[in-house]
């Protein structure tokens, strides 16, 4: 018989682990992104690290992960970041780089500074497309997540819909899919909305 309370926590822990994964990785990368965008110096310096790496499947880091970091929820945490990291750093790096020198110029012209390029005309130019990869890379993090959680936890909808799949619970298992599902629809809405509020133009 399905628990819907128990059910709630399991959405619950799986609810924190991504929404934790994306506000990590986009404080981190979209930061790291405008300066690789617009510092070129530095772009040149890191860029090949970033080619060699990003084709990788993140989920090959797993092992190591999990020996620096145990089996808890930094581990699950850490990969879930890392995965989505990447695609906003090169969408960010990338859109800094293409960003029309008439903008520039113009903020140059009425006195801008550094700091203002970066806050005033670098960062609203490229958060649409922060939005876009956040949700591009939204599938894979919930796939990943999904693999994450069926192993060294009790908690989390990937760890509901193998133990009911070992129980023979097709109710139960179907109601974690669903869970995958809705947390997906729901994560996916939301970026939406903040884009029409953050991103008005």
């Amino acid at each position: 018989m399905l628990d819907w309370i128990d059910w709630t926590q399991h959405f619950l822990y799986s609810f924190f682990r991504v929404v934790t994964a994306l506000l990590l990785a986009a404080g981190g990368a979209i930061p790291l992104g405008l300066l690789l965008g617009y510092e070129r110096k530095l772009d040149y310096f890191l860029s090949p690290f970033f080619y060699l790496t990003y084709p990788i499947p993140k989920i090959v880091f797993l092992p190591l992960i999990l020996f620096w970091l145990g089996l808890g929820e930094a581990s699950r945490i850490f990969l879930l970041t890392l995965l989505i990291s990447y695609q906003i750093l090169i969408t960010v790096r990338d859109k800094a780089k293409n960003v029309p020198r008439d903008l520039l110029n113009a903020a140059y012209s009425l006195g801008a500074e550094r700091k203002n390029i970066y806050w005033e005309v670098l960062l609203p130019y490229c958060l649409p497309g922060v939005f876009t990869a956040m949700r591009l890379a939204l599938g894979t993090t919930i796939a990943i997540l999904f693999m994450t959680e069926t192993f060294a936890t009790t908690k989390g909808l990937g760890y509901l819909i193998m133990d009911a799949w070992g129980r023979g619970d097709w109710q139960e298992m179907f109601s974690g899919v669903l869970g995958m599902s809705l947390l997906g629809l729901f994560l996916y809405g939301s970026l939406d909305y903040l884009e029409k509020k953050i991103c008005p133009w």
